[in-house]
């Protein structure tokens, strides 16, 4: 689409961002031009654009990703994806919010992206998986951890040999009255949320995916967090061999990450034989496995 000179010069002073959502707001820009039969984007649009993310991200993600660009730092320095000067047979993946934080997010993927990258150095797994392989050495031969700040899961972790996501949980506080604004239930995608008469939010836990969006959105603290935590699934698999991974946590504490990580590499170590993928001997061996090392042999599971 076309540009006014006036509204490209506009635009290219005062939008701040990093080069992927430098390209989103572009076409957002040129979207609210053709929602408004123009033929090129005015200034008037990019203004718009500037204000519908500041709305959409909040005033402080705002002001740090501001503050970086204008100092002339840049992109902040990343969370390692590995261990730094050597080859790995893994990868720890980081959603978007590594960058400037997102306003969804419940934890912080910075900070347990290199203890994880410490225990796997722990474990050898790099050898470990050398040695178990079939073959020469690929890339899709790598353990891959996803770790997603928040239940969005924009790393696909439900698809990854290891997936680890934010997550909080919801719950009504009788003693706060609802003002029926019914914001909580326009937040959820899931439907989770209902009203069976004026004022009285419901929240359906078995379609909860756990987000934290209604406690972002209700402004009287009636729907308040309950607990915050780690949702964690291991065995899953993209492509060819596409595998929804199985759920070890709905709630899980930090510590329970290297709890399940070690069950994992144990599961490796012990059964991995002809295997190409994790996925694969999840399927061979069954989730119990996993459950009687992180459990200790209980049929309770933690979190639900």
């Amino acid at each position: 689409m076309e540009w006014e000179k006036q509204a490209l010069d506009y635009f290219d002073e005062n939008v701040l961002a990093g080069p992927h959502q430098i390209d989103m707001r572009r076409l957002y820009a040129e979207k609210l031009a053709r929602a408004k039969k123009k033929e090129a984007v005015t200034q008037f649009e990019v203004e718009q654009t500037i204000k519908d993310y500041a709305d959409f991200f909040g005033e402080e993600m705002i002001k740090r990703v501001t503050e970086c660009f204008s100092s002339g730092k840049g992109m902040p320095e990343l969370p390692p994806t590995e261990k730094e000067g050597k080859p790995c047979l893994y990868q720890i993946e980081t959603c978007h919010s590594k960058y400037f934080g997102c306003p969804s997010q419940i934890i912080d993927v910075r900070e347990i992206s290199q203890p994880l990258i410490d225990a796997l150095e722990d474990y050898h797994l790099t050898e470990l998986l050398a040695d178990k392989s079939h073959g020469p050495l690929m890339l899709h031969n790598k353990f891959t951890i996803s770790i997603s700040s928040c239940a969005n899961v924009c790393t696909g972790g439900e698809s990854k040999d290891m997936g680890i996501w934010g997550v909080e949980k919801p719950r009504i506080n009788p003693e706060v009255k609802c003002v029926d604004c019914k914001k909580c239930m326009e937040a959820c995608w899931d439907s989770a949320i209902s009203f069976k008469k004026e004022g009285q939010p419901i929240i359906n836990e078995r379609l909860c995916k756990l987000c934290g969006a209604c406690i972002k959105k209700c402004p009287t603290g009636t729907i308040e967090l309950e607990k915050r935590g780690y949702r964690i699934f291991v065995g899953g698999m993209f492509g060819r061999m596409y595998t929804i991974g199985r759920e070890v946590f709905r709630m899980g504490e930090r510590q329970d990450i290297f709890k399940t990580l070690d069950a994992v590499v144990s599961l490796i170590r012990e059964k991995q034989d002809g295997e190409h993928f994790l996925s694969q001997v999840v399927d061979k061996v069954g989730i119990d496995y996993i459950n009687r090392r992180v459990f200790g042999g209980t049929k309770e599971r933690k979190g639900l």
